[in-house]
């Protein structure tokens, strides 16, 4: 039994996996990859420049010497190189 104030343990997985995103444009061609790397194997594919996508509002690593955003691309994330992304 939970005492007064306390949060049961399935609330918590639940806020745990809402996630918050925020619509942003490429500026350029820009690849979307399955891992923060520059190397050939995390490609997952392209965005056109100009295509709008959701970004993950609070993700936002540095690797490989640049920052990057988690994106999603159907119910996919992947991750794009910061600097090529625009708001809206």
């Amino acid at each position: 039994m939970s005492q007064a104030g306390s949060t049961s343990p399935i609330y918590e997985v639940r806020m745990a996996a809402k996630r918050s995103y925020i619509v942003m444009c490429t500026t350029t061609r820009l690849n979307y990859r399955t891992a923060c790397s520059f190397n050939a194997g995390t490609i997952a594919g392209v965005f056109d420049e100009g295509t709008a996508i959701p970004v993950l509002g609070n993700y936002s690593v540095m690797a490989c010497g640049v920052r990057w955003r988690k994106v999603k691309v159907g119910r996919k994330c992947y991750y794009v190189v910061a600097d090529y992304l625009q708001s809206l």
